[in-house]
């Protein structure tokens, strides 16, 4: 590349030089200085800058005005809204069920924990014992069982298993 003519400023070169710099044709460069988007320095020069910025200038422009550009962007646009809608969603029953299930293992376990903490009296008959500690068994057993059908339901979506209170 010669030097540029002093007036010239220092990233000046030839339109030929320009157009090849961009992997265009000169005819298509002198087009696009045509459309104001590249500017002339001199007769026959531009500047790499110019040339550069313009023909980018020139791109987005296109890509713009194209309406199959345009109508895959809106619909690009209206899918991620969607996926970012049904992301927020999901998000929020995520949270949700974390806290369900956070709630009935909660209920479970201090329920659970109370009966075990029922005192039996030494005074009863060995048998009473016996009955009120089976029975202390049976219903954390049954705690247990519906706290697991609560957190499948919660899981699943499924709630028929769920009895309402009723020990099934």
């Amino acid at each position: 590349m010669t030097t540029p003519a002093p007036d010239l400023p220092p990233d000046a070169l030839p339109m030929a030089a320009a157009a090849k710099l961009l992997g265009l044709g000169e005819e298509r460069l002198r087009q696009l200085v045509k459309a104001g988007y590249v500017t002339r320095v001199g007769r026959g020069t531009t500047t790499a800058t110019a040339a550069v910025s313009g023909y980018v200038r020139f791109l987005r422009d296109e890509a713009r005005k194209s309406p199959a550009s345009t109508a895959a962007s809106r619909s690009h646009n209206a899918k991620a809204s969607l996926i970012e809608a049904s992301t927020a969603r999901r998000r929020a029953e995520l949270v949700d069920l974390t806290e369900a299930e956070h709630v009935v293992t909660r209920i479970a376990s201090t329920a659970i924990a109370r009966l075990r903490k029922t005192p039996i009296d030494r005074a009863l008959s060995a048998s009473t014992r016996k009955t009120m500690t089976s029975e202390i068994s049976g219903a954390i057993k049954a705690i247990e069982r519906a706290r697991d059908r609560a957190l499948a339901a919660l899981n699943t979506g499924d709630f028929s298993e769920i009895s309402g209170g009723r020990d099934e």
